[in-house]
């Protein structure tokens, strides 16, 4: 009976591939591999992007204004973020109004900002140079994927930052500061505009952006958080170490530069949890410390 089932089966599937209604299978085939979520279309100083991550949806787009003059704007499932970038100035007007990203948001920005990084910065020397436009866009879709979640992202206003360089020698030969907890006062109303509503001790300290040399070394890094004011440590970090740490960019994936603002939001999420922890915003001064770094830092440098 069963046997007969089967020869009945093969018989009525054969027939149906002869008259061209059913498409033959491949014994042990492999399932075809679903479409890239990524679409990326360039023409004219403007760049459009698409992506789909789970039940996430992202469209963004950014344009170039004049020679030295781009904004962009990213719209994750309906909630606007925009960028403006001036830079004759060095000045980048950024924001979203007050609106709030959650964990899901996070997770699609860390997954579009990977698959942009992958396109564009990978092996960047021996690709051409990217459009204005498109390169603001890779760098503001890498700051909001690390935005601390559930914090209002207001607007906001980064100029010209003070830029410096720190040699080796100089890294190497520097010692460990005590911590001053006598600034834990004025910090204790939250981070710039009152954003840190659940954060006991937050004391900006912003280096401009201070670049770390192209090199793995031991170096002093500072943070404050809900339980504890400003502390500094002796941590491991540049090119080469454990999730190239202070390396600007969204997760492990960043522009290839290494400066100590960014170095300090990374320690203080691994300390306290904001790199795993999406609802976690102790480290959220930090992050805003290092935004002039994200988008004005130059890309590639070590």
């Amino acid at each position: 009976m069963n046997l007969l089932r089967t020869s009945t089966s093969a018989l009525a599937g054969f027939a149906l591939v002869t008259m061209g209604l059913m498409v033959p299978t491949a014994v042990n085939a492999a399932p075809a591999p679903p479409p890239d979520p990524l679409t990326v279309q360039e023409s004219g100083g403007s760049t459009a992007v698409t992506y789909g991550h789970s039940r996430t949806f992202i469209a963004a787009s950014s344009v170039t204004e004049a020679a030295d003059k781009h904004k962009a704007r990213i719209e994750v499932n309906g909630k606007t973020f925009t960028a403006k970038l001036d830079k004759r100035t060095s000045t980048v007007k950024w924001g979203g109004g007050g609106r709030t990203l959650d964990p899901a948001d996070a997770g699609a920005l860390q997954a579009m900002a990977e698959d942009l990084h992958s396109k564009f910065l990978v092996d960047a020397a021996g690709q051409r140079a990217l459009n204005g436009d498109t390169e603001l866009l890779i760098r503001f879709t890498m700051l909001l994927a690390e935005a601390p979640a559930g914090v209002k992202l207001k607007d906001y206003v980064v100029e010209a930052p003070v830029m410096e360089q720190v040699s080796p020698e100089e890294e190497a030969a520097v010692g460990v500061p005590a911590a001053d907890d006598s600034e834990c006062a004025a910090g204790a109303e939250g981070a710039p505009g009152g954003e840190m509503s659940i954060a006991a001790c937050q004391v900006a300290d912003d280096d401009g952006i201070r670049y770390m040399s192209c090199s793995r070394l031991s170096r002093v890094l500072y943070h404050d958080a809900a339980g504890h004011c400003f502390e500094s440590e002796v941590v491991t970090s540049g090119p080469g170490s454990s999730g190239s740490l202070g390396e600007c960019g969204s997760g492990v994936t960043g522009i290839g530069t290494y400066t100590y603002d960014c170095g300090e939001h990374d320690r203080c999420g691994r300390v306290h949890g904001g790199s795993f922890n999406p609802w976690d915003s102790e480290c959220g001064d930090e992050y805003f410390d290092a935004d002039d770094d994200f988008l004005l830092a130059p890309i590639g440098r070590c």
